[in-house]
């Protein structure tokens, strides 16, 4: 009997022993253990740091109750950046919503206070709105934000541009990071065909429960107008004029300034060095760039380009059979031969009246075609400048032809007539 007493006190010794040295753990695991903490906080791929601080599992709820059976675990594998900060669980937030704000509490195991988490919506108010005529951006809800992000609706390449005002940069040799004067150029490049261009502000990374962050924005679709098509302008190859409208605008330059243009200007106005001098100095060719002037309502049009090519010496004239244009004088008549004019190489000769003003922009020129003489009588050539040149051609792609201006023009006075 006394045997079995004293293996009951034994038990129960035992018993107080376990029991202490349980309570005494449980206590210095609590000392060890404090309230679970936050960290990054990424709002594009949806995750959130939650730091252990000594507990074993986490736990959420929607709303503060002292049921612990209503609380759920944080699922998660365990990570530790090696930062100092010690352990944490990944905790998955695809199941919060973007449209409202999300507030739930966390607590540890161990440490049971209670955190209380208010996760941001995301922003409705970021707009943004295209100036067809200027060819710039309005943006508006943008808050404190340094940059924005665009792709063309039809595909999913993000490129960060950072605002204007910014104090921040693009990383140097990043394609995926540009200014907003890049940016500009990259839309001028779409404006000849139109496009739509799909904008959102991105997120900000939040660092803590001071510091919660912010969602990505809404997405924005913008329309980007395309310019109208270009003038259809033309050079008169018989009056050298250009059928230019006062609606529209001409520059010799892309990197000069667009100049306003007159109704029907004429070659000298627009390219005065495709003509060579009196002096016979070599003229040279010009490029012209002609479109529509922008209005209040309309952006400029796309830009047509004229190429003018110089014009070539006038053709040699003289009473010799080795001119190209020969003269002579038979039974009181003139004869002109064209030696080698053909339909790809016409020429043209004008009778001015002695005493008469001769224009090149009036005279009544005649073309030939064909290696053949042409006879003028007394009456109509005797004293009269007879000028000569090369036929114009217009530009026929089709058959092959570059556009040509008429030739400087050669003269001669029609003097050997015989009077009567």
């Amino acid at each position: 009997m006394k045997n079995r007493n004293l293996i009951r006190i034994i038990c129960a010794a035992f018993i107080c022993l376990c029991l202490c040295a349980f309570v005494r753990a449980e206590a210095a695991k609590a000392d060890e253990a404090s309230a679970v903490t936050i960290g990054d906080i990424d709002y594009e791929r949806l995750t959130m740091k939650v730091y252990k601080n000594g507990n074993t599992n986490i736990y959420y709820s929607a709303t503060m109750v002292s049921d612990l059976s209503k609380w759920n675990e944080v699922s998660g594998m365990p990570a530790d950046d090696g930062d100092g900060k010690g352990p944490y669980l990944l905790m998955d937030l695809s199941w919060t919503s973007a449209t409202a704000e999300t507030a739930f509490y966390l607590r540890g195991d161990v440490d049971m206070s209670a955190v209380h988490i208010k996760l941001p919506k995301s922003t409705a108010t970021f707009k943004v709105s295209f100036d067809k005529v200027n060819g710039d951006f309005t943006f508006t809800g943008q808050d404190t934000r340094d940059y924005f992000f665009y792709r063309k609706s039809t595909d999913y390449n993000w490129i960060k541009v950072y605002f204007k005002s910014s104090s921040q940069s693009p990383a140097p040799g990043d394609p995926a990071e540009i200014t907003y004067d890049t940016f500009l150029k990259n839309v001028e490049a779409l404006r000849f065909k139109g496009a739509k261009l799909v904008f959102k502000l991105g997120q900000k990374v939040g660092t803590d429960i001071d510091s919660m962050g912010s969602r990505p924005s809404k997405e924005v679709t913008v329309s980007i107008s395309k310019y109208s098509s270009a003038p259809s302008v033309k050079l008169n190859i018989l009056k050298l004029t250009v059928n230019t409208k006062a609606t529209m605008e001409w520059t010799d330059s892309l990197d000069g300034t667009w100049k306003q243009c007159d109704k029907n200007m004429t070659l000298e106005e627009l390219a005065k060095e495709v003509f060579l001098t009196s002096g016979g100095s070599s003229a040279s060719s010009k490029i012209l760039y002609f479109r529509v002037a922008a209005t209040e309502k309309k952006p400029c049009s796309q830009i047509m380009v004229m190429t003018v090519p110089a014009q070539k010496a006038g053709p040699a004239v003289g009473t010799s059979s080795g001119s190209e244009v020969s003269y002579s004088y038979e039974n009181n008549k003139l004869i002109l031969n064209f030696k080698d004019a053909s339909a790809t190489k016409p020429y043209e000769y004008c009778i001015v009246p002695s005493g008469t003003e001769f224009k090149t922009s009036t005279a009544r020129w005649k073309t030939v075609k064909s290696a053949k003489n042409v006879v003028l009588t007394a009456k109509a050539a005797s004293k009269a400048t007879i000028y000569v040149r090369y036929k114009g051609l217009n530009e026929n792609a089709k058959k092959n032809i570059e556009l040509t201006l008429p030739s400087a023009y050669t003269s001669f006075v029609a003097n050997g007539f015989t009077e009567k």
